[in-house]
């Protein structure tokens, strides 16, 4: 099996409040910085052997001290990137509040389509995809993949079987931690939306 360590990008002025999507030259805040400073730290027990990151800024200043702390470059993997947000784009989402689609859509989300954008259940595949080529490069290894809330709660409801309409049940704070075993036999999911040092998640 593979351990897999799944880490949200840390702070931006956008987080919470803003759909980023895929914009470019969001970049963390002082607080981003600090929370992907403070990452080296809590992967101590669970060193990586590759560190791979989205395409975007936020993500990978994330990835940027654990790799220099583990001595490692950033594989940049575009299957790791945040989902398409399409027409709401840069929007809050407290202006699409009496958007029709956009309560459909966050009740619903394993058949709908962001308007001009993702399909929740593709950026999952994409992210399984990804992983499971990953896997079979390296099936004993620890990585870590620094991404975005949506792929990563997407990949956690289906190792634990959860629809993907119930995602929003699940929590991924900026800079957590969630660990998976995956590759040979059922997934497991070992830790969720961690904020302290893994030593103690996987004890």
């Amino acid at each position: 099996m593979t351990c897999f360590i799944f880490i949200r990008h840390g702070d931006t002025d956008h987080t919470g409040s803003v759909l980023s999507g895929r914009l470019p030259d969001i970049h963390l805040n002082e607080r981003g910085r600090q929370q992907a400073a403070g990452l080296p730290r809590r992967l101590q027990a669970l060193p990586p052997d590759l560190i791979c990151s989205s395409p975007l800024e936020r993500t990978l200043e994330t990835a940027e001290p654990l790799a220099q702390e583990f001595g490692l470059d950033t594989r940049i993997l575009p299957d790791l990137l945040e989902l398409n947000y399409g027409h709401w784009t840069g929007r809050r989402p407290a202006d699409l509040d009496a958007d029709a689609y956009w309560q459909h859509y966050n009740r619903h989300r394993s058949t709908s389509r962001i308007p001009g954008g993702d399909l929740l259940a593709e950026a999952q595949l994409r992210m399984l995809k990804a992983m499971d080529n990953l896997h079979r490069e390296m099936p004993n290894a620890r990585i870590a993949l620094v991404s975005h809330s949506d792929p990563i709660k997407a990949v956690l409801g289906y190792c634990v079987g959860m629809p993907l309409d119930f995602i929003n049940r699940l929590q991924v704070d900026p800079a957590s931690l969630s660990v998976v075993s995956f590759g040979a036999g059922e997934p497991r999911v070992h830790c969720m939306n961690h904020d302290g040092d893994l030593n103690s998640a996987i004890a």
